[in-house]
């Protein structure tokens, strides 16, 4: 079983537990709450008008809804994330607060037509994923180099048209998630709505623009052989939640979680954690008889510090969930031998555990 540093192995989306979970590290401002952030709308020609959530926009080429980035508003008031930041440090960040900021930058694209083709620079150890929200009949990306292509082929295409030809097309799924390489060329077909996450130093270059190939002297890279690595996939499914591994690099993590309606759990959490919400709608409970309600296409931020707090949720749920690799320090504690992990939930060698109380009202 894997375990997050700082975080008690009994999680929401989590069937095991262990006997004896550590304590949450204390930091002497307590003060603060979960929030969420106020989305950054950015328009472009290639946009799109059909999003699977509400906007606040009337506009027919939405392209980019940012959620995390450097002109990040919190929603529950008008100060910058980076003042924020700066404000609660360790008890936002946790032991990520040597990095002095959320070390990603997450946002929601939609296309109606073809997208610029970008590339993230090959500096600073960038890393980039993309989960498909929703994807229309025929929907496509374009991910690294077709065999037998060169960076130079691209560089040198004369027109847009020219330089997609060298691109690898993949058909795509909603629910698929696909890592991009630093050096590697993307775009996206027409009719794709995804969430993008990509480590917070990275620096996105357009090779295309407006129908005109745009010059470069970065560097472009064929897809990388080890990209599997990254999208290796687990899986753990309880009776009332499942979750599955999606995305795995040494900057974030990326976790798809489904949790039944009618809900009540306690969020064992103790470092920074976001939710992009895809479905349901639920609350984040916390101090005396605080709230913060939830609903597709919000971006929930969870503090290191956060007392107590609990997830309440009124319809069945999914989201995405970011996370901050950190090095384990549970050494020292229990994990499930051999025999717990091979028992069927519920028999005397896998108990399920009783932490999680049922809503639901008498009719």
């Amino acid at each position: 079983m894997l375990y997050k540093k700082n975080r008690r192995p009994t999680r929401p989306i989590c069937p095991r537990s262990c006997p004896q979970p550590p304590q949450r590290l204390e930091y002497p401002d307590m003060k603060v709450h979960p929030f969420k952030t106020r989305p950054n709308i950015e328009h472009a020609p290639w946009g799109s008008a059909d999003w699977p959530f509400l906007l606040d926009d009337d506009s027919t080429a939405v392209a980019a809804i940012h959620l995390i980035d450097g002109d990040t508003i919190c929603a529950d008031s008008n100060q910058p994330i980076a003042e924020r930041t700066n404000a609660w440090g360790p008890d936002l960040l946790g032991r990520a607060a040597p990095m002095g900021r959320i070390p990603y930058t997450i946002r929601w694209l939609g296309t109606a037509q073809l997208a610029p083709i970008h590339v993230t620079t090959t500096a600073d150890d960038a890393h980039k994923a993309w989960y498909i929200v929703e994807a229309k009949p025929d929907a496509r990306i374009y991910r690294g180099l077709r065999p037998g292509s060169a960076g130079e082929d691209l560089l040198n295409a004369p027109t847009e048209d020219d330089a997609r030809d060298v691109l690898q097309s993949i058909d795509i799924k909603r629910g698929q998630c696909y890592y991009i390489a630093p050096g590697v060329p993307h775009a996206m077909g027409p009719g794709v709505v995804l969430a993008e996450v990509q480590t917070a130093t990275s620096r996105n270059i357009a090779l295309t623009h407006n129908g005109v190939q745009q010059p470069s002297n970065d560097p472009v890279a064929a897809d990388r052989p080890d990209i599997a690595a990254f999208e290796k996939r687990t899986h753990v499914t309880s009776l009332f939640t499942t979750v599955t591994r999606l995305i795995t690099t040494p900057s974030f993590y990326i976790e798809r979680v489904r949790f039944m309606g009618e809900l009540e759990q306690d969020i064992p959490y103790a470092e920074l954690v976001c939710w992009l919400v895809l479905e349901g709608t639920g609350a984040v409970l916390h101090g005396k008889k605080q709230s913060l309600t939830f609903a597709p296409g919000d971006c929930v931020i969870l503090p290191a510090a956060l007392s107590e707090p609990r997830l309440r949720t009124d319809t069945d749920c999914v989201w995405l969930e970011i996370t901050i690799p950190v090095e384990s320090d549970l050494a020292a504690f229990p994990r499930p031998d051999a025999e717990y992990l091979r028992a069927n939930e519920g028999t005397t060698n896998h108990p399920i555990p009783l932490n999680i109380s049922i809503k639901k009202e008498n009719p």
